[in-house]
């Protein structure tokens, strides 16, 4: 996991926790998250700018966090396990949007009420597509919390060797400059032209499918994927795999399969968060330190036609205790 503008997300925490507490006994307030999170909210990462936010909002109101953290599956895990009894001890959960299903939803309270009596400040400067995905039978159950956009990750170092000296700047230069960068180097490093993310995440994915034009979902939320456009992007996809173009565990590729190897020189190019830019340059880790750059990933289509920026996106979710059960 990496995260974007530490500054905004650390501030929507307190914005999700919700309304003052009782000045009488310390309340305990526990928060089930991703690690990053917590980091965030209290200001424990380096160029972080929003301080400790989250403690701020407890010593204002008399409360004591307690943050439950974990990797994505396990949080997500316990969320379901929690969600499926009569009460909880957990006051504020993070859900990322793959696991944001129907079957999560219906086990909200939703969220209108609440937000009617005590307004969120922010909540129309949240795009509406946002929201529209975390609305169950028209009544919204989560806030979005965050989100991390893809670009396209190249290596300069790699680029100049094949004499390539610029980034790809349409789908076609995209296609011809994966199939130019796939190649054997003088050490013997095999080059892969492309990876992405697709054994633990979707997101890289859908970002090269909708240069294609394809979208998952039409505007009233149906399955598209049988359109011209995603069956174009899905048999160009097969056929860089056949070509060796594509990294031939690239169906299983993971997280950190793909950081491997960007950091390593093993892929020329990868679909990923703008965030691993840091991560892709570290000096520590990277043998190519300043030699990655990241650009926003050539399309076939106008910016306006496209469904939307692909992120991968966290919302919160206010789980309020109570004798019976905090769920619908």
């Amino acid at each position: 996991m990496n995260f974007v503008k530490e500054s905004v997300l650390a501030a929507a925490v307190a914005l999700c926790l919700g309304a003052t507490l009782p000045a009488s006994a310390q309340t305990a307030v526990t928060v089930l998250s991703h690690k990053v999170h917590e980091n965030v909210a209290r200001g424990l990462v380096a160029g972080t700018t929003g301080g400790d936010v989250a403690g701020e909002w407890a010593s204002a109101n008399n409360a004591k966090l307690n943050w439950v953290t974990g990797n994505i599956d396990p949080i997500h895990d316990r969320l379901g396990r929690e969600l499926s009894l009569g009460e909880s001890s957990v006051d504020l959960a993070f859900v990322i949007n793959k696991f944001h299903t129907p079957r999560i939803a219906a086990l909200l309270e939703p969220l209108d009420e609440r937000i009617a009596a005590e307004p969120i400040e922010i909540l129309d400067s949240i795009p509406e597509p946002l929201k529209k995905a975390l609305t169950h039978e028209g009544k919204l159950t989560a806030i979005p919390f965050r989100h991390a956009t893809t670009g396209l990750h190249w290596n300069k170092a790699l680029f100049a060797e094949q004499g390539l000296h610029r980034a790809p700047q349409t789908l076609d230069e995209l296609l011809e400059y994966a199939r130019k960068m796939s190649y054997t180097r003088s050490d013997g490093t095999r080059v892969a032209g492309l990876i992405m993310n697709s054994g633990d995440e979707h997101v890289a994915v859908l970002t090269l499918l909708s240069a294609f034009g394809a979208r998952l979902f039409d505007d009233e939320g149906k399955i598209a994927a049988n359109s011209p456009e995603m069956i174009k992007g899905l048999s160009t996809m097969a056929e860089l795999y056949k070509e060796g173009v594509l990294a031939q565990n690239y169906a299983t590729m993971t997280i950190d399969d793909v950081i491997t190897a960007v950091q390593n020189g093993q892929a020329a190019m990868a679909i990923d968060p703008f965030a691993r830019y840091a991560v892709y340059n570290n000096p520590g880790s990277s043998k190519f330190p300043g030699e990655i750059d990241v650009v926003v990933t050539p399309s076939a289509v106008t910016r306006k036609e496209r469904q939307s920026p692909k992120s991968g996106r966290w919302r919160s979710r206010a789980m309020r205790r109570t004798r019976t059960s905090p769920f619908r």
